[in-house]
């Protein structure tokens, strides 16, 4: 099992500890990096300045697209048991759709498309 966080130091190989992983559980850009590398991910995490034990659960491309809080699941706490009932969802498969998902719709070209898009709303240039 790799723990990685970036509280206690920076890790630069993160893509190499994400491939030798069979699951992910994290939130935000750390999840779509865990997709990206075509892991299954669990959206889940611990921090001090948020709801104990947050998180959207298993991920899936349509749970992704239809989100709204960069996968931290703020509003969403998770017990033992729903933590465990998300680990059972566990398909090696989901991994495809997931790398599938985020390179057709969460790629850095769309990304900055989308900010100049705003950008241009709202300074009117276009």
């Amino acid at each position: 099992m790799n723990l990685i966080t970036t509280h206690n130091k920076e890790v630069f190989d993160v893509e190499r500890l994400i491939n030798q992983s069979d699951i992910v559980f994290g939130v935000g850009r750390s999840a779509l990096d865990a997709m990206a590398c075509g892991r299954p991910v669990i959206s889940f995490d611990c921090r001090f300045y948020l709801p104990p034990r947050h998180g959207c659960g298993y991920l899936t491309p349509e749970l992704v697209a239809n989100n709204t809080d960069n996968l931290v699941g703020k509003d969403n706490t998770l017990t033992d048991e729903q933590i465990i009932e998300q680990i059972k969802l566990y398909n090696p498969e989901d991994g495809i759709k997931n790398r599938e998902y985020v390179i057709n719709n969460r790629n850095i070209t769309q990304t900055v498309d989308k900010y100049l898009e705003v950008y241009n709303d709202i300074t009117g240039l276009a």
